[in-house]
């Protein structure tokens, strides 16, 4: 009896070692598993956080840029600049002009570039008024019809404005009549002839030359692109 007690509580013993073994085992297991999952949660959020915190970075530096212009807005926006840079200020240039109108009669100014640009034009400048020393509408309807500049002695119409010369050179385009067309066919609204140069009878019985500054300002862009 005493024999087999001894064995029984040494196997009692041994299988209660193997369930503190076992459960030892359990433990450790466990707690490896839980460390290895609350790791990859750890490094889960890190690179959340990590990739949100970059994404808001790239977004505050985005907001502090503007938006790049393509090239075409750039030539755009650089010839605006230019054409702006050579407009006159309206409200500078009527304070000027205006200092020359009165009850007895209307100042009218007209500004172009060379490329046809309307730099400024007043408030009277459509204004169809009396022309005095309009030579440049023959010589500008000659050369368009001829394709050159007229010969014999004609440059005086323009350098010492010369009646002779310039009637003459109405002749040569058809007359005042055709002068006129030509006029009118050319978009110089307000420029009409009703004398011959120096026909001071004429022009008091109201056959009158007239023409308006704006249209006076096409005049000398044509001749300059004549040369």
């Amino acid at each position: 009896m005493s024999s087999t007690n001894t064995e029984a509580k040494n196997r009692r013993f041994v299988l209660i070692i193997v369930a503190i073994v076992v459960a030892i085992a359990l433990v450790i297991s466990g707690v490896l598993v839980w460390r290895s999952n609350n790791s990859k949660d750890s490094q889960h959020q890190t690179a959340t956080v990590t990739s949100s915190a970059t994404a808001n970075s790239d977004k505050k530096k985005n907001a502090g840029k503007k938006p790049e212009k393509s090239p075409a807005a750039k030539a755009s926006g650089s010839a605006s600049s230019d054409t702006a840079s050579r407009v006159l200020d309206k409200q500078v240039m009527d304070a000027i002009v205006d200092t020359y109108n009165s009850g007895s009669g209307s100042a009218a100014v007209s500004v172009m570039t060379s490329d046809n640009l309307k730099s400024y034009s007043s408030d009277n400048a459509s204004y169809s008024m009396s022309a005095a020393g309009l030579y440049l509408p023959p010589w500008l309807a000659y050369y368009d019809v001829a394709g050159g500049s007229p010969s014999g002695g004609y440059q005086s119409v323009l350098s010492s404005m010369n009646n002779g010369k310039a009637n003459e050179l109405i002749d040569r385009d058809g007359g005042m009549d055709m002068l006129n067309s030509w006029l009118n066919a050319h978009d110089y609204d307000e420029t009409r002839f009703g004398h011959l140069y120096g026909d001071v009878n004429a022009s008091e019985n109201g056959y009158d030359n007239t023409t308006s500054s704006d249209d006076a300002a096409k005049n000398v862009d044509a001749a300059h692109h004549q040369g």
